[in-house]
């Protein structure tokens, strides 16, 4: 097998399961495992990595297009940015989303109290996001398993792929969190030969690093 084929395989385990193909109107469409389905109280985000979104066969009215976009956000200079949020508010007992139109205005600075909301989570005293990251099954071993995958891979680049954190908003003990780190988005991968993703890689760095210094 090539390098392609064993990337794909030893990156199986951090994407949604495929379940196939469904042909409706004429259009083939995709089976993804619905992530946030075994959840009561989903509290999800959606991160954007990598400091260029554009993929190197992109039309030039593509290219700067992405450009844009990325210096008017934290991507060209974080290497992430925040695409949607969703957080459980339990004194009023429902989730509350933050959409792409309002992500888009957070900045370097205004992007620390959105995550810094997510990783606490609000249902219990008990809870604080030091257990959500460094506890078992935290998001920091996840992140680290993540990154050793990345830092092994010479088959494909990923570009304006995100990544997916989904953790129960209910849980009052850390075994009740069921955290959830997945790749998603792939429209625009590529196949290389021996070469490292070093624009998702360090992107995912840069995003892991920022979560550490409000954490540690």
């Amino acid at each position: 097998e090539g390098a392609p084929i064993i990337s794909l395989r030893n990156l199986a385990p951090f994407v949604p399961r495929f379940y196939g193909t469904l042909e409706l109107g004429g259009i083939t469409y995709m089976k993804l495992e619905d992530l946030s389905r075994q959840y009561k109280n989903p509290c999800i985000i959606d991160v954007k990595i990598g400091y260029q979104t554009w993929y190197p066969s992109a039309t030039q009215s593509h290219i700067d297009k992405c450009k844009v976009k990325d210096l008017a956000t934290t991507q060209s200079k974080l290497g992430f940015k925040i695409c949607g949020m969703q957080v459980y508010d339990r004194p009023t007992d429902r989730l509350v989303r933050a959409d792409k139109d309002w992500c888009k205005l957070l900045d370097c600075d205004s992007v620390v109290g959105p995550l810094q909301r997510f990783l606490n989570p609000p249902s219990s005293q008990d809870l604080s996001a030091r257990d959500l990251c460094f506890g078992e099954g935290g998001l920091l071993g996840k992140l680290e398993d993540l990154e050793q995958y990345f830092e092994r891979q010479r088959g494909h680049q990923f570009f304006s792929s995100s990544l997916l954190v989904v953790y129960e908003g209910g849980a009052v003990q850390t075994t009740d969190l069921n955290l959830q780190l997945k790749l998603i988005d792939f429209a625009h991968a590529i196949t290389v030969t021996n070469a490292r993703d070093e624009n998702f890689l360090n992107g995912f760095k840069s995003f892991k690093s920022f979560l550490l210094d409000f954490v540690v």
